[in-house]
């Protein structure tokens, strides 16, 4: 995911509760600390597409912004990617719990 993608994401999720998207973007800062740049890309995304996945297109134009938001974090491909960062990384503690935590967000 591209840095100007998470910041806008940030943006809207600021725009509904600023204090709520500082929480998560810290928490996800915290999570990702000292991951691989890999890591940290495949979890950043894995908490964006759970986020993205659990709203609801309410009307038209919100399905559309979930529909692209999905689209633009690879959601489709996320189980893949997941796996293969788990494979590539089975000896490293602080990936496997990055990824484990990153599904609670």
């Amino acid at each position: 995911m591209t840095k100007h993608i998470v910041v806008a994401l940030l943006a809207l999720c600021a725009l509904a509760d600023p204090a709520r998207a500082d929480k998560f973007q810290d928490d996800l800062d915290a999570l990702t600390k000292g991951l691989p740049k890999d890591a940290t890309a495949v979890v950043t995304r894995i908490a964006y597409c759970n986020h993205w996945s659990g709203e609801e297109g309410y009307d038209a134009a919100r399905a559309k912004e979930i529909e692209r938001a999905i689209k633009k974090n690879g959601c489709n491909t996320i189980d893949r990617d997941e796996a293969r960062l788990r494979k590539r990384y089975k000896g490293n503690a602080a990936v496997l719990k990055a990824l484990d935590k990153v599904q609670s967000f």
